[in-house]
């Protein structure tokens, strides 16, 4: 009996620290490999390696973060439907034993980065989680600011990643990210604030209310738009489509899936039932998946 006891205990604590890092998360990290797709550069067996190293630290980075947050909101956690389950707010790990965790992660990931890649990297790991925390501590109660920072911290992904593979981003990437990131910021808030129960509710631990619903829809609408433009722009003005691509007329097509994809998880989030996170949710959503895979195939054709 005693036995049994011990190992459903383990069980349940591992399943809980599963659960504060939210390794689910960490396939936002592959952003790093897009500036090299994109730059068309070949990719050599050392450069795979580094960027595995720098998937490992930001991943690390992600984590550390996710706790510093989970801390920080456990009050508000405990008073929402979904989060109050979180292992923090659970009261299954206690605060500071999350704390500790949450340094340890943070100074793995800045030694796998300076010492695995490069100084400079080491540098942006920090400023990423300088981000994470500053934004956890005090920027994600301000309307506006905490999607701004939201898509920072994406766009960030990026610049990291093209610093380890040594091909920065162009500007039609990072106008693009810059867009899209926005608007998939606003569409988390559009679903958090669906969510409302009521509409002189704020939402806990930010400063929305049913008053900003149509604010942050427009605003959807308008980085969703400035997306699929951003792409048309690209077609038509970029001489790196005739450089880079065979038969660039497939790329059209992806300024169509972009446009479907945005407006499906704008629908959803309309309805509140994308679950806080849109990436999470398109990652396990058939719709969404279905769409990744067509314009994944129009992008191979036009290769």
């Amino acid at each position: 009996m005693s036995d049994t006891a011990d190992s459903e205990g383990m069980a349940s604590s591992f399943s809980a620290w599963f659960s504060l890092i939210r390794p689910a998360h960490w396939i936002k990290n592959l952003l790093l490999v897009v500036p090299v797709i994109f730059s068309h550069a070949s990719i050599s067996a050392g450069m795979c390696m580094k960027l595995v190293v720098g998937m490992v630290a930001m991943s690390l980075a992600a984590s550390a973060g996710y706790i510093v947050n989970d801390i920080k909101d456990a009050t508000f956690d405990r008073l929402h439907v979904r989060k109050r389950h979180r292992p923090i707010a659970a009261r299954l790990i206690r605060p500071k034993q999350a704390l500790s965790a949450a340094i340890g992660m943070a100074a793995a990931s800045l030694t796998l980065a300076a010492a695995g890649v490069s100084a400079t990297v080491g540098i942006e790991v920090a400023a990423y989680l300088v981000a994470t925390a500053a934004y956890s501590a005090y920027f994600k109660r301000f309307v506006g600011t905490d999607v701004a920072i939201l898509t920072g911290l994406y766009v960030w992904r990026l610049l990291i990643g093209g610093e380890i593979t040594a091909t920065p981003p162009s500007p039609w990437l990072i106008c693009l990210s810059v867009n899209l990131f926005m608007a998939l910021a606003l569409i988390k808030r559009i679903d958090e604030v669906s969510s409302i129960s009521t509409p002189a509710t704020m939402l806990l631990g930010r400063g929305y209310t049913h008053v900003h619903r149509s604010s942050l829809l427009a605003g959807t609408g308008f980085f969703a738009f400035a997306t699929v433009i951003t792409i048309l722009g690209y077609l038509a003005w970029s001489n790196a489509v005739v450089l880079y691509y065979r038969d660039p007329v497939w790329l059209w097509g992806t300024a169509v899936v972009v446009c479907l994809w945005l407006v499906h998880l704008w629908r959803r989030a309309i309805d509140g039932t994308i679950g806080g996170d849109p990436v999470m949710f398109a990652a396990a959503d058939p719709v969404s998946l279905a769409l990744v895979g067509l314009g994944t195939a129009a992008y191979i054709q036009a290769v």
